[in-house]
């Protein structure tokens, strides 16, 4: 596996998501549901560059590791940046909700490869290539 899918595909990602919603925060600041549409416009962006720059699926293994070590590790730490409005006794549903949340973080890349496949499949991606 090359460097692009274990390294250069997750920062991709990141960026992405991260510079979608900060730009998102930063224009909408102060309005009510400002992160959730921070969150949404984030995915979407992310969304679109992953499959855009050809992020592969593999780039997921390492993104759900990532997302995972630094949510249950935030939140035991007691460290605030990773995390906001947490509750303060999680107990055993820490690891639960840090995979139910990197799941939906790397989500994306499975829809992306669902839908290259299908593009394969029916045809679109050598008909969009040869007609330009």
């Amino acid at each position: 596996m090359s460097t692009r899918d274990w390294l250069i595909g997750p920062v991709i990602h990141v960026v992405a998501w991260l510079g979608a919603y900060q730009a998102t925060v930063a224009v909408l600041g102060g309005t009510s549901g400002v992160a959730a549409y921070g969150m949404l416009s984030g995915w979407w962006l992310a969304l679109y560059a992953d499959y855009v720059t050809g992020v592969k699926l593999k780039a997921g293994l390492v993104l759900f590791g990532a997302y995972f070590a630094l949510s249950v590790g935030t939140a035991l730490l007691g460290l605030s940046w990773f995390h906001t409005d947490t509750a303060d006794d999680v107990g055993l549903m820490l690891p639960l909700l840090a995979a139910g949340q990197a799941a939906v973080f790397v989500s994306l890349l499975i829809l992306n490869s669902l839908t290259r496949k299908i593009v394969t499949r029916l045809g679109f991606a050598t008909r969009m290539t040869t007609s330009s």
